[in-house]
């Protein structure tokens, strides 16, 4: 009786120390959550403050309209606006992919361009200034008028790129972990040496309609660890 009540108390204090270690991982998890959701809510209000400060400028605001117009008189002038300004900007270009914010004007003399050399630097240097990965000025339409880098949606229009389509990737790593976070040393806890991390992700999309899925499979954290986590998640989107 005495052997089997002290295994018992092992046991129940094993599965306490367990149930422990978890309780105080999984709330160091969700501290860490918490503090990355608030400083992306802050990221987002200083972007929220940065494009209202750029958009009540009225600079922006004739830029928009000066731009747009010279848009619409290469329509005017029978030519197809995306056409022109991607060879102009993007396929004539002397500077490469990521550069193209360097040209203050391509040589084409258009209406277009007379007023694009007027206005690029003000905004190249307030996307440069204030560390936004890019800026573009858009119509009602949909056509993307302006852009800093030209990359290949400039001057296209947003409802008709990609109209359509799937997209399947998968992607596998393997990390050397030498500390976790979630596991201190105090912990009496410990890591595994390696984890992997497996990612299949499929999305659809049709007309204004999109739809994603994911999944991924993380291999074990912890020694004593029982299984290895998956994650999924699916997310709709409608653009109107």
């Amino acid at each position: 009786m005495t052997t089997i009540s002290v295994a018992s108390v092992g046991v129940m204090s094993y599965v306490q120390m367990s149930n422990t270690i978890e309780s105080d991982a999984i709330a160091k998890m969700v501290a860490v959550d918490e503090s990355m959701g608030q400083a992306l809510d802050k990221q987002f209000e200083l972007i929220d403050a940065d494009l209202r400060v750029l958009g009540n400028y009225n600079l922006t605001r004739d830029a928009l309209a000066r731009l747009n117009a010279g848009f619409e008189n290469l329509r005017k002038e029978g030519e197809n606006p995306a056409r022109f300004l991607q060879d102009a900007y993007i396929t004539n270009s002397q500077y490469p992919v990521g550069q193209r914010h360097l040209a203050d004007k391509a040589e084409d003399g258009s209406y277009y361009t007379k007023f694009h050399a007027k206005y690029h630097d003000v905004v190249r240097r307030f996307m440069l200034e204030y560390n936004h990965y890019h800026v573009f000025l858009m119509n009602m339409d949909g056509d993307v008028v302006y852009s800093v880098y030209k990359e290949n949606d400039f001057a296209m229009n947003v409802e008709q790129v990609q109209d359509r389509g799937m997209l399947f990737s998968l992607g596998y790593d393997q990390t050397q972990v030498e500390k976790s976070r979630f596991l201190p040393s105090d912990s009496n806890v410990s890591h595994e040496p390696t984890r992997s991390r497996t990612r299949m992700a499929m999305t659809f999309k049709r007309g204004s309609w999109s739809v994603f899925g994911g999944l991924t499979m993380m291999g074990k954290e912890f020694k004593g660890q029982d299984d290895e986590q998956v994650l999924g998640s699916i997310r709709l989107f409608s653009r109107v």
